[in-house]
């Protein structure tokens, strides 16, 4: 079989996946399901979770606001903007547009395809465990030069780092590859399962930065109603995440990312998550809210609260790394 033969199967199969996914998170999305009643501890039972107050230290004043969140599940994100090129294009085509606006925005578009082309086929080689070698993402794409192909892998790169949790690096520089490298250091690079899988660093951020957001602790409850505006649901298996319920309540618990804990004198009995251990150990506040903020195209410092919270961590970090040293 010629490259240009398994790079067109690659592409097929990958593109199959995403296809069958994305039509099972729109049933679930539509699904009009009863759903049970909230438990007593339910904070705010009426609003979305998205516009709840999150209550902050006497000494500084409350603030509404939004938490920073994807606005698109990951498969979503893998099969949409085709979808927005093609209907660009159908505008392209009305007798208002002109001839260069046409070729300048089929020309963005032709770029926007191979970026799409670069994220399939590094997720399709990372969710295989298979090696991602620089002259076959040249091929792959048909790079016209050096320069044109730093630019797709930065597009590339930025929109993996997003969605995934995960950085693009080069690790070989005789026969340059490269490796998808958890910001996380999660099991088996982010998948946490042994295996094949697409990495799940970028859930495990999201839900950390609402645990954050939410006063450093958040219902069982609100977690869930957060997590279902991202088509995640529990006991509805995910493409990318496998079965939700296990993963937050068992797997991430276990690993000691999130902290699971009933809440003092519920009745009945209401629980809630927290950052665990190895959260604090391998991230901190700032980078969490960064990373909700470029998901959401925001400024970190629009949350002003949060942002004064996470500058106040780093700095207690710092002391308390100084003092460990002195003691040393």
């Amino acid at each position: 079989m010629s490259l240009e033969e398994n790079n067109l199967r690659i592409e097929e199969e990958h593109q199959e996946n995403l296809q069958t996914s994305s039509d099972h998170s729109v049933a679930q999305a539509r699904e009009a399901t009863e759903e049970e009643p909230p438990c007593p501890c339910f904070v705010a039972p009426e609003e979305d979770l998205q516009n709840s107050s999150v209550p902050e230290p006497s000494n500084i004043p409350q603030e509404p606001y939004t938490i920073p969140s994807p606005s698109i599940s990951v498969v979503e994100f893998l099969s949409s903007r085709s979808n927005k090129r093609k209907k660009t294009q159908q505008d392209n085509e009305g007798p208002s547009t002109s001839t260069a606006t046409a070729c300048t925005e089929n020309s963005n578009d032709f770029f926007d395809d191979k970026v799409d082309l670069m994220e399939h086929y590094i997720l399709y080689r990372f969710e295989r465990q298979l090696p991602i070698f620089k002259e076959d993402l040249i091929r792959f794409v048909d790079a016209m030069d050096e320069e044109e192909f730093a630019e797709i892998l930065q597009r590339t790169s930025e929109n993996i780092e997003i969605f995934f949790g995960v950085t693009v690096q080069e690790v070989d520089t005789d026969n340059i590859q490269y490796e998808l490298v958890s910001k996380l250091k999660l099991p088996n690079n982010g998948r946490i399962h042994a295996g094949n899988g697409l990495p799940k660093t970028g859930f495990v951020m999201t839900i950390l930065g609402v645990i954050f957001m939410m006063g450093n602790h958040v219902t069982e409850e609100d977690l869930w109603k957060f997590l279902k505006q991202m088509h995640v649901r529990p006991g509805k298996r995910h493409y990318v995440f496998g079965e939700p319920h296990k993963l937050v309540s068992e797997d991430l618990v276990t690993l000691q990312y999130l902290e699971y804990r009933q809440i003092p004198d519920s009745d009945p009995p209401c629980y809630e998550f927290l950052w665990g251990p190895k959260a604090y150990r391998e991230t901190n506040k700032m980078e969490v809210l960064e990373f909700l903020a470029k998901v959401s195209k925001n400024d970190p410092r629009k949350f002003s609260t949060h942002y004064e919270e996470a500058l106040k961590d780093i700095e207690e970090r710092a002391e308390a790394n100084k003092k460990t040293q002195d003691e040393e």
